[in-house]
């Protein structure tokens, strides 16, 4: 009997979805509500509100445009067609407002009058509820969490192979059906001509991830690099290395490219932390008593 060497999953979900259901969902699944689901920082509630607006006050003669001018503050600009006395066709830009966190940490303000009326509403709404690319974050979350991953077979995305785990496929299934969506699994058989590009598949996904871990190591400053930092680079190194040896049937004869790969990164990362410090000798009891 063959094994299926894992899925290719899609799933359809509504534009929006209900915090408060999305949350019931997760914890009837077994999850943790609050951290896969938690509230919109401040920033992130300014950035959504600001261009939800924008899209509500577009036409088609003038377009709206959320654009960031701080750390929580988002500038609505109005992108118009004209044409020139030449009758060459360009495009105008015009600040028509700015949308900012007050003072209290958690209202939102704006400078113009029509905009700001819109604000406690659309506000209330962003907070309220959660978009399909926060579905799947969450979804990308779950699956890591089991010990696998969302491997996107296409370019744009909106399918995913998922080596084996058949219990976290049926744990994302039961999630997405009840908050409206629904997934869709399509087996993968070993010995169905299917292997090499399931290894190349999961290979040129890896080597991205190595490679993300590269870049987060050559980043580092080579002095006064936090000890949280340092445990961080060391823990995805350590989990990369599971994955490679969790997929080993499916990598065929790549394992190697891979984990070639992953010592150059894991080295590099060990040159930059340098030697770990001698600890501290124990007091003797001459010293003790002194």
């Amino acid at each position: 009997m063959n094994t299926p060497a894992g899925f290719i999953v899609s799933w359809k979900v509504p534009a929006t979805v209900d915090l408060t259901a999305l949350r019931t969902a997760l914890t009837q699944a077994g999850l943790d509500a609050l951290e896969l689901a938690p509230d919109l920082k401040p920033a992130s509630l300014v950035a959504r509100t600001s261009g939800y607006i924008a899209k509500l006050t577009s036409t088609d003669d003038k377009k709206k445009l959320s654009r960031p001018v701080g750390h929580a503050a988002r500038q609505l600009t109005c992108e118009e067609h004209a044409t020139s006395a030449a009758g060459v066709d360009d495009l105008t830009y015009t600040k028509e407002a700015q949308v900012t966190l007050a003072q209290d940490g958690v209202t939102l303000e704006c400078d113009e009058p029509s905009i700001a009326q819109m604000l406690p509403t659309t506000s209330a709404e962003v907070y309220a509820t959660r978009t399909a690319s926060d579905v799947t974050r969450i979804v990308q979350s779950v699956v890591e969490s089991a010990g696998s991953d969302l491997i996107p077979v296409r370019a744009q995305g909106g399918a995913y192979f998922i080596p084996s785990g058949n219990k976290v496929i049926q744990q994302v299934a039961d999630l997405l059906e009840a908050i409206g969506g629904e997934l869709s699994t399509f087996a993968c058989m070993i010995g169905h001509g299917s292997d090499a590009s399931i290894a190349n598949t999961i290979t040129d996904y890896m080597l991205k991830q190595i490679g993300e871990l590269r870049q987060s190591v050559d980043e580092l400053n080579e002095t006064g690099i936090r000890s949280d930092v340092k445990s961080r680079r060391l823990s995805r190194v350590a989990a990369l290395r599971e994955r490679i040896a969790a997929y080993t049937t499916l990598i065929q004869t790549q394992e190697s490219r891979l984990t070639d790969a992953l010592n150059v990164a894991e080295a590099t990362l060990l040159a930059k932390l340098g030697p770990e410090p001698d600890p501290e000798p124990e007091p003797t009891a001459a010293a003790i008593a002194a």
